[in-house]
């Protein structure tokens, strides 16, 4: 009972990662135990960051960077039969912000539960920008102060766990700050390359996570996730719940991976190699996946994040 309940409350995401569920199978001080953080994901100095946009003006392409504490399960902390999965994470994802001609704001972000656009007031010392946690139906504005044109930042995201819509327990304790990428709200961040059709796609959002993963089964150790979602046109009300790039590798526990072809899981007898690459330019999440009973469904895909 108490696997079914995490399956349906985490999603496909807490059912791949996590063996005891699906069985049938530049580094941040907080995660440095477990997965190494390139520099790429932690918040540059200021002096790295320009702009030919305005004092005010917003509009571009930023990196949103989240560091800190989140746990999510399916019940609370004092019940002996509650799983629960406690990270320590350091993520990046992407934020797009344009004007839409009538004096207002259209954001376009991803997280872990989807990408999606929203509509915010233009204003000059804050802006709220929305996490997409669990999925882009129900989900957090965060409030974010303005610095400067090249920088806002939150106050500490907290929340104690708890129990939350949807069947399932959540907490935070996490830090926000948003960098500009570039002036230009469509500036290219990353392209899929699948060698089983020949195509090349481009990506309008990518998320990426580091993390030391802790469960209640005693499993813990470094957790890499990567996706990757469509572009947006950056008009209110696009919405992208299903990526077209998804893949997690859980320490030597199990690793998934889901594209358009698929899903693709470790813990139920799938292939699914996983390389990852860090370079000064760029870097490559390699999957190499098959399908256990189905030889002929297969994935070969590269996501190339560009730095």
């Amino acid at each position: 009972m108490r696997l079914t309940r995490i399956i349906s409350s985490l999603g496909v995401f807490g059912c791949a990662m996590i063996m005891a569920a699906c069985s049938g199978g530049g580094e941040s001080s907080s995660v440095a135990a477990g997965a190494p953080v390139p520099d790429r994901l932690s918040p540059k100095s200021n002096s790295e960051l320009t702009t030919m946009r305005g004092a005010t003006d917003l509009q571009g392409t930023w990196l949103v960077y989240k560091m800190g504490t989140y746990s999510r399960g399916n019940g609370p902390r004092d019940a002996s039969d509650s799983y629960i999965e406690d990270f320590e994470i350091n993520s990046r994802s992407t934020l797009r912000i344009a004007e839409n001609g009538e004096g207002r704001l259209v954001l376009y972000t991803c997280d872990m539960g989807g990408a999606a656009t929203t509509e915010r007031a233009a204003n000059a010392s804050s802006l709220t920008v929305s996490w997409y946690e669990n999925s882009t139906t129900f989900f957090l504005g965060i409030p974010m102060e303005v610095e400067s044109n090249v920088q806002m930042r939150s106050q500490a995201v907290q929340r104690d766990y708890s129990f939350q819509n949807g069947d399932r327990y959540v907490g935070w304790d996490v830090q926000w700050i948003a960098q500009r990428l570039s002036d230009d709200p469509f500036e290219p961040v990353a392209a899929i390359d699948n060698a089983a059709d020949s195509m090349i796609r481009t990506t309008g959002c990518v998320h990426e996570m580091r993390a030391r993963l802790t469960t209640t089964e005693g499993n813990s150790g470094p957790l890499h996730e990567a996706l990757a979602y469509s572009e947006s046109e950056l008009s209110d009300g696009s919405v992208s719940g299903s990526a077209l790039f998804r893949m997690g590798r859980f320490s030597d526990f199990g690793s998934f991976f889901s594209d358009p072809s698929g899903f693709y899981s470790s813990n139920r007898g799938d292939t699914v190699n996983i390389e990852i690459s860090d370079g000064d330019l760029e870097t490559l999440y390699e999957v190499e996946a098959r399908h256990r009973f189905e030889s002929t469904q297969q994935s070969n895909t590269v996501l190339e994040v560009f730095n």
